[in-house]
């Protein structure tokens, strides 16, 4: 195999691809239909199967309307390197890159007739297979291309489903709050599962299996680069407010529903909300984390605030945890989705008195379950 550390991020992308391929893991690939390709002559075998480069690069999330750094010189400072339906071709080396080059460049397969059977295994239809073979995949290096491709073509609006907004319900949150942010499912057709995409951002969803038919379905996945749900809270917040912090979007959108403002980490990944410390204390916003009521949850926390405290800007940080009391509703489940499911009435006055501890409009020095930074 070539030296990964001198590859392009490009040419990472597009090997990991490849190599999903060749084990029959990536998915959403429109395959050359196999009558076609049999009717075709040599020449016109190897142009079917070169055009197909254009389909592996957006699965890789190549653009093809950005130039690249080139695949093939070093120092491409000023990327040369354009994206063509059939090849690469690079304006300052004049290389010229078809999908067999790239095989020989990436998997450092040199016989190009064994090129030639691995592409035709990858992207030409079985005589029994229809010309569109999806199969789910585990490769976490394709998966982010590959949903965003697998939502833009099944997803619709959530609430217009009735199994998805009966799943919906059952985790408190309305048809009207599901409008509200965008929410998405989608079937595959293929193996029957069912899928909650919660908007993100452009192009990226956190996504859920609500009907795992298959039992093969992943609990949560994402498409596209990991980002903070509601991200755009922070400018829009006004200065001095409480903005609660949480592991899950679906807490997130049912602090909303409640009319808080809230954010979500989409996982423990406590420095994506570092990333907007600056905006955080400009505006002297407080931030209240509500982590799940788990051991990652809590570790979540705590490294946060010890890596607030090292910031040139540190903010207002208060956090509840179930560690701190088990008095309070929110510390006795898993996190405030569960809890608001349990009730809703009790949450949201828990809610509400942590915020106004949060504001110090109460004299109170404490307040069961948080602990304040």
């Amino acid at each position: 195999m070539p030296d990964q550390g001198k590859l392009t991020d490009i040419a990472l992308k597009i090997r990991s691809v490849m190599l999903a391929l060749d084990m029959g893991e990536c998915v959403a690939l429109s395959k050359i239909p196999y009558q076609q390709y049999e009717q075709a002559d040599g020449n016109g075998k190897k142009r079917l199967l070169k055009a197909k480069l254009e389909d592996i690069c957006r699965l890789a999330g190549v653009s093809m309307t950005e130039n690249h750094r080139c695949l093939m010189h070093e120092g491409d400072d000023r990327p040369s390197m354009h994206l063509y339906p059939d090849r690469f071709y690079c304006f300052a080396c004049q290389s010229s890159l078809d999908i067999f080059d790239l095989m020989k460049r990436l998997l450092d397969e040199r016989s190009f007739e064994k090129r030639r059977r691995m592409a035709e295994r990858w992207l030409v239809a079985r005589e029994d297979e229809a010309a569109v073979a999806v199969t789910y995949a585990s490769v976490v290096d394709t998966k982010s291309a590959e949903l965003v491709a697998m939502i833009d073509r099944y997803g619709q609006p959530a609430d217009a489903n009735p199994y998805c907004t009966a799943y919906l319900r059952s985790r408190g949150i309305t048809p009207e709050t599901a409008r509200r942010f965008g929410l998405l499912c989608y079937e595959n057709p293929y193996t029957n599962d069912k899928f909650l995409a919660v908007p993100c951002g452009a192009k990226h969803y956190v996504v859920r299996v609500y009907a795992n038919r298959s039992g093969n379905a992943d609990k949560y996945r994402n498409a596209g680069e990991i980002t903070l749900f509601q991200a755009q809270s922070w400018n829009a917040c006004r200065d001095e407010s409480v903005v609660f912090v949480t592991e899950s979007s679906l807490c997130a959108i049912v602090l909303a529903q409640m009319n808080f403002q809230s954010v979500a980490l989409n996982g423990v990944n406590y420095k994506r909300l570092l990333d907007a410390s600056d905006v955080i204390a400009r505006k002297k916003l407080k931030i209240v984390m509500l982590c799940d009521n788990e051991e990652v949850g809590l570790q979540c926390g705590v490294k946060c605030a010890e890596a607030i405290r090292k910031l040139p800007s540190p903010f207002e940080f208060l956090y509840h945890h179930k560690l701190f009391s088990p008095e309070t509703v929110l510390t006795k489940h898993k996190d405030v989705n569960e809890a608001y499911v349990a009730d809703p009435r009790q949450t949201e006055e828990a809610l509400r008195k942590i915020e106004m501890f949060a504001q110090r409009r109460e004299d109170e020095e404490y307040l069961p379950g948080c602990i304040a930074w």
